[in-house]
């Protein structure tokens, strides 16, 4: 595949979160020492994060976030530094390849491949976690991992995912004044990401309806952009009589974890990772 060239406005987004995140990243490193290394699982490039003391062979899979047209892993490390070491378990973060240059299923595929490795290197015991379109892509892995009778995940721990591209999920998300990110930018990125295929039949929300989903934890904020669709998605889940649990924080942003001097991230990275430890011991 050739690759497209990103528009000018990516460009800056991209250049925007890295100068956001950066800094955050490196006082994560330099909070909790991490173990951080690089390798190709699936033939996909990965971050890996290996704690101290891990406890088991689980393993998270983890997509950052970034509308599907930017972000890399290092700027996951504010959440995943902590999940690691609350959890004693490892991370792997794949460098999934970015729209609009590799549209839809480029990054899906990649992910799919990084996962049946996983899955059959730890017998099954996966946790899917991601932030924003990250937490989508990750929802949207199911419908490929049940077609392929690969082991379900174990669980999904998703902070503020980006679940719906349709215009539904759009007019939600524009009823909601979030300071970190607008409607505008949701617009752009979906139609990069879908390239020519219909929005509707690549969104998460409606890929996994009626399907069979494993225990779930939703985190989002009062001001989350995201946060009518994923109440909405919420109640979609109770209706499939999964197992969800949405904690919305009060007057906090879209994936207010990554903001590490932000009043509540710490207090709800442990609520996830009590979730994730619950989930790992199969209860």
């Amino acid at each position: 595949m050739i690759a497209a060239k990103p528009t000018s406005d990516f460009a800056k987004v991209r250049a925007e979160l890295e100068a956001e995140f950066s800094p955050r990243a490196v006082r994560a490193k330099e909070r909790y020492a991490p173990g951080i290394s690089h390798e190709y699982i699936g033939g996909v490039r990965c971050m890996v994060v290996s704690p101290p003391n891990t406890a088991s062979d689980a393993v998270v899979l983890y997509a950052f976030g970034g509308g599907f047209v930017s972000g890399s892993p290092e700027f996951e490390l504010p959440i995943v530094l902590h999940l690691a070491q609350a959890c004693h378990i490892k991370f792997v973060l794949p460098y999934y390849s970015l729209a609009p240059e590799f549209p839809y299923p480029t990054a899906l595929n990649e992910m799919a491949l990084v996962y049946a490795e996983l899955s059959d290197k730890t017998r099954g015991q996966v946790v899917l976690s991601g932030e924003s379109a990250g937490g989508g892509l990750v929802l949207s892995l199911l419908p490929h991992i049940q077609r392929t009778g690969l082991p379900a995940p174990l669980a999904f721990s998703l902070f503020s995912p980006w679940l719906d591209l349709t215009e539904t999920g759009l007019s939600e998300a524009d009823r909601v004044t979030d300071p970190t990110i607008d409607c505008a930018f949701l617009r752009e990125a979906a139609r990069a990401y879908c390239g020519s295929k219909a929005v509707a039949n690549l969104s998460a929300l409606q890929l996994v309806r009626d399907m069979d989903l494993p225990p779930l934890y939703l985190s989002s904020g009062t001001r989350d952009i995201m946060r009518p669709t994923l109440e909405r998605f919420a109640s979609q889940c109770q209706i499939q009589a999964a197992r969800v649990t949405l904690k919305v924080w009060p007057d906090m942003w879209h994936v207010f974890e990554l903001y590490d001097d932000t009043a509540h991230a710490s207090a709800a990275l442990d609520e996830a990772a009590a979730f994730l430890a619950t989930a790992l011991n199969g209860h």
